[in-house]
Formats: C-alpha cells, sequence, structure tokens
C-alpha cells in the first residue's frame, strides 16, 4: 500500500503540516486558511487535478488560481465520474478517466481504498459544484 490519505478535510485543526490544497467559496482574496475552506493533501489532490491541468492557468498543486463555473463543472464531472466507477469496480477506468494511467501502482492504492476515494472525489465534487452555484469564482490555493 502507497498510502495516500484519501480524506477531505473541513476543519483546519485535522491538518497535518502544511501540504495541502485549500478550496475556497469566492475567488481568491490574498487570504489562506479561510474559514468555509475544504482541503485535500497535495499529493493526493495532485492525483485528481487532471481536469485542472492545461486549462485556466493551472500547473500544479502549486497554483494559485480562480475555477469558474464551466471549469467547475468540468471537475465536477470527472469526479462524479471516477466515483461512480470506482464504486462499480471499475478502477481502471477510473484511473484513465482521472489521467493518472502514468503513475505505478496507484490502480492498487485506489482499489484498497476505494470507499475513502469515492468519499473524496464526491465531497470535492460537492463542494465545488455548491460553492459555484451561489458565486461566480472559487479558489485553489496549493499551501
Amino acid at each position: 500500500m502507497i498510502g495516500y490519505d484519501f480524506r477531505l478535510h473541513t476543519e483546519r485543526a485535522t491538518l497535518e503540516g502544511c501540504e495541502y490544497v485549500e478550496i475556497q467559496r469566492g475567488p481568491f482574496a490574498e487570504d489562506y486558511w479561510r474559514p468555509g475552506s475544504v482541503y485535500v493533501r497535495a499529493d493526493v489532490f495532485a492525483l485528481f487535478d487532471g481536469p485542472l491541468r492545461g486549462r485556466c492557468g493551472y500547473e500544479d498543486i502549486h497554483s494559485t488560481i480562480d475555477l469558474d463555473r464551466d471549469q467547475g463543472a468540468e471537475c465536477v464531472a470527472v469526479w462524479r465520474g471516477a466515483a461512480r466507477e470506482l464504486k462499480a469496480g471499475h478502477t481502471m477506468t477510473a484511473v484513465r478517466m482521472l489521467g493518472l494511467g502514468h503513475v505505478p501502482l496507484l490502480d492498487g492504492e485506489l482499489r484498497l481504498q476505494a470507499a475513502a476515494v469515492v468519499a473524496l472525489l464526491r465531497g470535492l465534487a460537492d463542494f465545488v459544484e455548491l460553492q459555484l452555484s451561489a458565486r461566480e469564482r472559487i479558489a485553489i490555493i496549493g499551501l
């Protein structure tokens, strides 16, 4: 087992260290660790950031970007689709959807921790979808 921490953190108190990606409500306002944000370990977010790569100025987990509704909808669709495939036991389909074919042994890790991965992908999709339904933009910040 590789040992990824597939949790969506909703409280800053649950974080260990500072290697996280913060997803904030509203556009980035030069403010970090905002109440109401969610956090994902940076190494884990790097596995699920495929819908962002090559779009909207996002390069990697150290990027700081504002995500608009269209970009958010694309992420939500990929994350929800991958969660459905994992839940159905189609791990390799989910790996391809997320663009992870280049990461060795990841399919085994996703299979072993499928319930946690599904919960994380759904949690990310729910947060992004909810925030963008009430706002024009959200921020994704590499910490």
